[in-house]
C-alpha cells in the first residue's frame, strides 16, 4: 500500500493551479502547448482589461495634477525599516508604489523616463493616455478594429505636435520676470509655491557665471545638499561647492581668500623606504645619539613634504584619505588651510568646480595643478561645519545648500528642485514656450476636431476620440482647484471657438483668463515629449492582443527546484572544472 501511495500523483489541479483549455486536440485527446498552470488572456477581453488598468493609472495620478494638486502618502519596506514617502511628484510615486500589471508597470516606466528626460510631463502623459485608450475602448466594443485605431492615434500624434509648434512663443530667457513665471509653473511641489521668485534668482546666477558652452550640463547636474532645520527661504545656491567636514586642526586658518587649491589622491603619510605599503613597524636604538638622528631626519622629511606643497604656492589642500599628525601640525603652522577624508566623488566635484588637477603624488605636484576659488571658508549651518568654496572662475558644477524643517520636505524639494532644472535646461535648448492652464490642450482639441473632418473613413471616429481626451488636462486642473468642469469647460470651448488661442484655466484665480497675459508659461520641449510619451503608450497597449501567465513557483517548490539544479551533474562537473579538481 505505501509503494502505491509513493508511486501516487494526482492529475487533477491542485488548489493554486489553473489548468488551461487545450489548445489543439490529436486523435480526440486534448494537447497542451504550453504547460499546466499558464494563464492566457486573448484578444478582446484583454484589450480592455489593459485599457481598464491605463484609467485607474490616469485616476490614481489625476488628484496631484497641477500647483492645487494632493500629495500621496507612501510608506516602503526598505531593507528593515519602513520609510515614508509624502510627495505628489509622478516620477516619486511611480518609482516608490510596487505596481504588480505589467501595463501599470509599463505606464510608470514611461512617465519616469520622460520626466528624467525633461523634468516634467510624467503626470500629463499618463493621464492623457489614460483618456485617450478610455474613449479608444469605446470604439473597439462598437466594432472598430484597433489597427485602425493605431493609424489614427499615429495622425493625431503628428498632427498634434505640428499644433504645438504652431502656437509655440518664443521668450528671452535673460529676462527675470518670464523666467520667475516660468519656474512657478513649473512648480508642482506645494512647498515650493512661495519661492519660483528664489528659484529663478538661482538659474539666472547660474547664466550670468558659466560658460555657455557648458551650461546645460551644469543645470542638468546641479548637486543638491540638504540640511535639516530652517525653512526653504534659507537655501543658498554656491557658485562652486559646499561639504560638511570637521576641521583638520584648530590652528589652521578657517577662512582663506583668492585661495590656490591643491588636491591630492590618497594619503598624505610619511613613506617608508623600500617598501610599497604600509606595514606595523618598529626601531631598535643602540645608543641615545641614534634616536635624535632619527628624529632629525623624520623632520627633515616633514619639513621637505610640506616644502614641496609650499613652493607651488598652494594656500588650500584638498586630501582624498587621511594625513599624518605630524604632517597636519606643520601644515597648520605654514598656515595652509588642510581639509582630509573625501569621498571619490566629492574630490571629483570640488576639482570640477575650481578647475584643479587630481595629483596622485605630493612629488609631482606643480603650480599648474592647481586650482582656484574667491574663497574657501569655514560656517556653521545648524551647528555643524560647512566648508564653502566659492567664486570658483567658471566652474562645472554648482551646489545648492537646500534648508528644510525635515527629512521628508527636504526629499520632496530636493525633487522638485531638480525637475525645475532640468526643465529650464531644455528651455536653454528649444527658448519657445506655450500657454498653461489648460489652454494648449484646449486649442488641440479644437484643431483636432476640425482636422477630424477632413478625414475620410473610421479614423474621423479615432482622431475625434482622441480630442475629447485632451480635455482631461483643464479637467483635472479645474477639479483640483475645487470646482467641476462641466461649469468651466464650456466657457473655455467657446472662447477657443472665437479665437482665444491662449485662454486657460488659472487655479489661483479659479477663472478661465489669457494665460500668457498672465505669464502661466510652460516650455514647449515639455509638452512634446509628454503627448508623445502619452501616444507611443497608447500605440503599445493597443498592439497587446495576448497575455501569458506563467506559474510562479511556490517558495517550497522553488528552493527543491534551486537544490536540484545546483546538485545536477552537469552542475557539479562544471564546479570541478572552474577548481580545477579531478
Amino acid at each position: 500500500m505505501r509503494k502505491v501511495l509513493e508511486g501516487w500523483r494526482p492529475e487533477f489541479p491542485l488548489g493554486h493551479e489553473r489548468v488551461p483549455r487545450p489548445d489543439i486536440y490529436v486523435d480526440g485527446e486534448p494537447v497542451y502547448i504550453l504547460g499546466k498552470g499558464v494563464v492566457r488572456e486573448r484578444e478582446r477581453s484583454l484589450q480592455l482589461l489593459n485599457i481598464e488598468v491605463a484609467e485607474y493609472m490616469s485616476e490614481f495620478l489625476k488628484t496631484t495634477f497641477g500647483p492645487q494638486g494632493l500629495d500621496k502618502i507612501i510608506i516602503v519596506q526598505e531593507g528593515k525599516s519602513r520609510i515614508t514617502y509624502v510627495s505628489n511628484d509622478a516620477e516619486m510615486i511611480f518609482r516608490k508604489t510596487p505596481f504588480q500589471h505589467p501595463v501599470a508597470q509599463f505606464l510608470a516606466g514611461a512617465a519616469v523616463a520622460a520626466q528624467k528626460e525633461v523634468g516634467g510631463g510624467g503626470a500629463t502623459s499618463i493621464i492623457l493616455a489614460g483618456e485617450i485608450l478610455r474613449n479608444c475602448g469605446m470604439l473597439i466594443k462598437n466594432g472598430v478594429h484597433p489597427s485602425v485605431i493605431q493609424d489614427g492615434c499615429i495622425e493625431a500624434m503628428n498632427k498634434t505636435i505640428e499644433i504645438i509648434n504652431q502656437t509655440a512663443i518664443p521668450v528671452n530667457i535673460a529676462d527675470h520676470k518670464i523666467m520667475s513665471q516660468i519656474v512657478k509653473t513649473s512648480i508642482t511641489s506645494g512647498c515650493l509655491l512661495e519661492f519660483g521668485g528664489l528659484i529663478a534668482d538661482m538659474i539666472l546666477k547660474i547664466i550670468g557665471a558659466v560658460n555657455k558652452a557648458h551650461l546645460e550640463d551644469v543645470l542638468l547636474n546641479v548637486k543638491v545638499k540638504k540640511v535639516e532645520g530652517g525653512w526653504i527661504g534659507d537655501s543658498k545656491l554656491v557658485m562652486g561647492c559646499a561639504f560638511y567636514r570637521e576641521p583638520t586642526h584648530p590652528d589652521m586658518p578657517e577662512r582663506v581668500t583668492k585661495a590656490k587649491i591643491a588636491i591630492l589622491k590618497g594619503g598624505l603619510k610619511i613613506p617608508e623606504r623600500g617598501r610599497t605599503r604600509y606595514l606595523n613597524h618598529g626601531i631598535t636604538l643602540e645608543a641615545l645619539h641614534n634616536f635624535k638622528e632619527f628624529r632629525v631626519e623624520k623632520m627633515k622629511l616633514l619639513m621637505d613634504t610640506i616644502e614641496k606643497i609650499s613652493s607651488t604656492g598652494a594656500n588650500v589642500l584638498f586630501v582624498e584619505k587621511g594625513i599624518d599628525q605630524e604632517i597636519i601640525d606643520y601644515l597648520a603652522r605654514s598656515g595652509i588651510l588642510t581639509i582630509r577624508r573625501f569621498p571619490p566623488p566629492e574630490l571629483e566635484e570640488v576639482a570640477e568646480a575650481t578647475g584643479a588637477n587630481i595629483v596622485s603624488d605630493v612629488n609631482i605636484l606643480d603650480a599648474s595643478d592647481l586650482g582656484g576659488a574667491e574663497l574657501v571658508e569655514l560656517r556653521r549651518i545648524a551647528g555643524e561645519p560647512w566648508w564653502f568654496v566659492e567664486g570658483c572662475r567658471n566652474p562645472k558644477v554648482v551646489n545648492l545648500l537646500l534648508r528644510g524643517a525635515n527629512a521628508q520636505l527636504l526629499l520632496e524639494a530636493e525633487t522638485a528642485i531638480k525637475n525645475i532644472f532640468k526643465t529650464i535646461s531644455m528651455l536653454w535648448r528649444d527658448r519657445r514656450v506655450v500657454a498653461g492652464g489648460g489652454a494648449l490642450e484646449m486649442e488641440i482639441a479644437r484643431r483636432l476636431r476640425e482636422y477630424s473632418r477632413q478625414t475620410p473613413g473610421k479614423k474621423q471616429l479615432v482622431i475625434n476620440a482622441i480630442a475629447d481626451a485632451f480635455h482631461s488636462i483643464p479637467s483635472a486642473l479645474i477639479q483640483n482647484a475645487g470646482l467641476k468642469p462641466v461649469d468651466v469647460l464650456p466657457d473655455l470651448r467657446s472662447k477657443h471657438a472665437q479665437g482665444g488661442v491662449n485662454i486657460g484655466f488659472d487655479v489661483f484665480k479659479r477663472e478661465s483668463c489669457d494665460m500668457v497675459s498672465s505669464q502661466v508659461l510652460e516650455p514647449v520641449q515639455v509638452k512634446i515629449q509628454a503627448v508623445k510619451t502619452a501616444f507611443e503608450a497608447v500605440y503599445t497597449i493597443l498592439r497587446i492582443d495576448d497575455l501569458i501567465l506563467c506559474r510562479c513557483l511556490p517558495k517550497p517548490e522553488a528552493d527543491y527546484k534551486r537544490r536540484m539544479e545546483g546538485t545536477s551533474p552537469k552542475r557539479v562537473k562544471k564546479i570541478k572544472r572552474d577548481f580545477g579538481i579531478d
